[in-house]
């Protein structure tokens, strides 16, 4: 449980006096991005984040060593949900009932120096959050994730996250699909034999929510350069044997029969 070292990076838990130094880093990853990535970054405001810090939720931080003044990486983890937020009423109204949604916590705002990319951080600071969540009574994790920002799919895949819903967002009409976990349920799932498919959802999103309405769940991700978005994601699902079972008809997806699991970058 955090403050702690973990992988040489020293992770402890957000401020308000630590502000400031997530605005620095906000403004710096924004000014980074190509113009067609800066529509997918949404900017927190001071007040903004002082709620989530204070009465709405909590943020992690990220630095080299617990002496070093500067942030290389944030996130955070909403747990009080609100009706005026168009992204967060839609995923939590997934599940329809007011008692379910109340155990919700939705990951967001995940930040990470460019240098400092590609180290394990975003998978670290989603399993803490995960972690301090559910010390807190909730039990599904959300979170949103552009289509075409496969270090992201492979950070919540690699975490028991699974895709549950995948639609243009209503904000500025990009691509995403919704990660799932309870962390409730017993993970005997993956241990039944199971047909899976795999294909571009950059490519082929349209596709994705037949395939999750017919019960195929996300189970991994792994480059592939001859798609658009340069990766393909394994959905697979377990067989029922007492029913004639064949993958759905999708373009370029593959079928196979397995009780191995998916490969994961």
């Amino acid at each position: 449980m955090i403050p702690q070292y973990i992988n040489s990076f020293y992770y402890f838990q957000l401020t308000l006096s630590d502000i400031p130094e997530i605005l620095n880093l906000q403004q710096k990853t924004y000014d980074s991005l190509l113009p067609k990535k800066k529509q997918d970054m949404i900017l927190k405001s001071p007040e903004q984040l002082a709620k989530l810090i204070n009465t709405h939720g909590f943020m992690i931080g990220t630095k080299q060593n617990m002496k070093d003044h500067n942030l290389i990486a944030y996130s955070a983890a909403k747990l009080v949900l609100e009706k005026d937020d168009l992204t967060e009423m839609r995923i939590s109204s997934i599940f329809g009932d007011k008692k379910t949604s109340d155990k919700c916590c939705i990951l967001q705002t995940d930040v990470t120096n460019a240098a400092f990319q590609n180290k394990g951080i975003h998978k670290t600071m989603t399993a803490q959050r995960v972690l301090i969540g559910q010390q807190l009574g909730k039990s599904h994790f959300l979170s949103e994730v552009a289509v075409d920002n496969p270090a992201s799919i492979k950070g919540f895949t690699s975490q028991g996250f699974h895709v549950i819903a995948a639609h243009p967002s209503p904000i500025d009409e990009c691509k995403v699909l919704i990660f799932y976990n309870n962390t409730n349920k017993e993970p005997i799932w993956d241990h039944l034999p199971h047909m899976w498919v795999s294909l571009s959802a950059v490519e082929h999103f349209a596709s994705l929510p037949h395939l999750i309405q017919q019960g195929f769940k996300s189970s991994g991700i792994e480059k592939c350069g001859n798609t658009q978005g340069g990766y393909l994601m394994f959905f697979k699902k377990p067989f029922d044997f007492a029913v004639q079972e064949t993958a759905p008809s999708l373009p370029i997806a593959q079928q196979q029969s397995t009780t191995k699991p998916a490969h994961i970058l």
